[in-house]
């Protein structure tokens, strides 16, 4: 799933509209993809 991680990082919703289930898991995700992305605009 990391591709699938990288792909959906940064987006709120799914333009594809496929399965919600796998939506969901993605939105659940979408916080930790934000703060990996923050690390990598700004690393310490």
């Amino acid at each position: 799933m990391v591709t699938a991680s990288r792909h959906y990082c940064g987006r709120k919703t799914n333009e594809n509209g496929k399965t919600q289930s796998l939506a969901s898991k993605i939105r659940r995700k979408t916080d930790e993809c934000e703060v990996i992305a923050r690390k990598i605009e700004r690393p310490s």
